[in-house]
């Protein structure tokens, strides 16, 4: 298995049924997917079910909610341990905001690139389904963020990319500060500071049709505080 696909996951049966057949159809054989679910039971049962009669698709279940961050991170252990031979690790949603060309375009992309991130801020991306509010709070983030954390990246929020086996080796070598969304933010800037800059792809992003985010209040809140964590990281030096 030269590259794996870590699917992150909160309740997202109705979604994983639709796009795991449809997503191991544009994989090679030698692909994998892995699905770090958090999800409750019986949710959690019934996507146990389905990825039991799947080929190159394994299941990395979780006791409770974690957060996407605290997810992929599972991913990234699993998958040291388990694919020595793996070249690239990508992580990406499962609610169908990242369409399956795209996920296929971030995984096929120029294998001589150490991080590839799909970008939904650069001149030929695209976002559908986002109220004029959403895309503000957004667009927002993303001048911010990077500003504070001094990094030169379009979009940090974004949860589709692609690391190199040294990306990846790189990340779980440092302790995890943030659980949430802000670990990509983390990431980046390990990454940056480690001489890992980024190369971005311009993408069409969709508003998820089924289900709902879960992101709420709560991890709101937990982000404000996993954003001052990885602000104070942004001066030191990260050796690969």
């Amino acid at each position: 298995m030269s590259r794996v696909i870590l699917l992150p996951s909160f309740n997202e049966y109705g979604n994983l049924r639709k796009l795991l057949p449809e997503l191991i159809i544009g994989i090679d054989s030698c692909d994998l997917i892995v699905v770090c679910d958090d999800s409750p039971k019986p949710e959690a049962e019934l996507i146990s079910k389905l990825i039991n009669n799947l080929n190159q698709v394994i299941l990395l279940p979780g006791t409770f909610k974690s957060g996407r961050g605290a997810a992929v991170r599972r991913g990234f252990k699993w998958v040291s341990e388990n694919v020595p031979e793996v070249k690239h690790v990508i992580e990406a949603d499962c609610d169908f905001s990242h369409r399956i060309e795209y996920i296929l375009k971030i995984l096929c992309f120029d294998e001589a690139k150490d991080f590839v991130v799909g970008s939904r801020y650069l001149p030929q991306s695209k976002i559908n389904g986002w109220s004029l509010a959403r895309r503000k709070f957004s667009k927002i983030l993303n001048k911010v963020i990077p500003k504070i954390l001094k990094l030169n990246i379009n979009d940090i929020t974004n949860g589709l990319r692609r690391y190199s086996k040294e990306c990846v080796s790189l990340l779980l070598s440092y302790k995890q500060e943030s659980t949430g969304f802000l670990y990509l933010s983390e990431q980046a800037l390990i990454l940056n500071n480690a001489g890992f800059k980024p190369t971005e792809l311009p993408i069409i992003f969709e508003n998820r049709e089924f289900g709902k985010s879960s992101v709420g209040f709560r991890e709101l809140r937990m982000s404000i505080a996993d954003l001052y964590k990885v602000y104070k990281l942004k001066n030191k030096e990260f050796v690969s």
